[in-house]
């Protein structure tokens, strides 16, 4: 259970903060009428979700749709601002060494694997921000750190929702995908990723996410990349 207070502070930084930067800045960009970008920080988290980190997923889910809102406005406009909004994947920070933790013994250990993958596999903030600030550069609106990650969890969140699945079918496919992209852990490292979100050691041959045929029960988890069947 997480404190009124700590929802209030999370939301306040995660999307007020992003909502109120943009507000500061942008009508004097249109005024201007001169080339300008906007790019907001969202994370490869606003195309899933998990549990235990509700928060911080509601609030990159939050900035991807308002960037995406306001590219349009900028677009009905005819301002000539380049919005663009940031996915990070897995990225080293100190995201979990200076962010207040829990009490709650699932989400002490959600932290401490978390914190123990980026240190293990994620790129440094300084690669993170050269991949960034090309993407920003040439004019895209999706910015990744991480482009292939970013594409796989695009096609599963698209199959998921028009197949208006259950959640945990989508968490399925998740871990499948971070047990690729970080394939050289220890095992019971890996082992330990599965524990957290709660699901089965080896993915099932079905994950029960449709994608436009009402025969077949699902989307097949296939090949060493764990990409989705033809249906997808």
């Amino acid at each position: 259970e997480m404190p009124a207070a700590e929802w209030d502070k999370t939301l306040a930084i995660d999307i007020n903060a992003v909502v109120h930067g943009v507000r500061a800045f942008a009508p004097r960009m249109i005024a201007a009428g001169k080339p300008a970008f906007i790019a907001n920080t969202s994370s490869i988290g606003g195309l899933g979700i998990m549990p235990v980190q509700t928060s911080y997923i509601m609030s990159k889910h939050a900035v991807l749709a308002f960037s995406e809102c306001l590219s349009l406005e900028m677009q009905v406009k005819k301002a000539p601002i380049q919005v663009s909004a940031i996915l990070p994947g897995p990225v080293a920070t100190r995201i979990f060494e200076d962010s207040k933790p829990g009490t709650d013994p699932m989400a002490v250990h959600h932290r401490e694997v978390m914190r123990a993958m980026l240190v293990e596999s994620g790129i440094s903030g300084l690669e993170a921000a050269q991949r960034i600030l090309r993407q920003i550069a040439a004019g895209e609106f999706w910015v990744s750190t991480h482009p292939e990650m970013t594409a796989e969890f695009a096609r599963n969140r698209a199959a998921h929702l028009e197949a208006l699945a259950a959640p945990h079918h989508l968490v399925e496919l998740r871990v499948a995908e971070v047990r690729h992209e970080l394939a050289h852990l220890h095992r019971d490292e890996a082992h330990e990723i599965d524990d957290v979100l709660g699901v089965a050691r080896e993915p099932p041959a079905q994950l029960g996410v449709l994608r436009g045929d009402p025969d077949r029960a699902g989307v097949q988890v296939a090949g060493p990349h764990h990409h989705a069947a033809e249906s997808q």
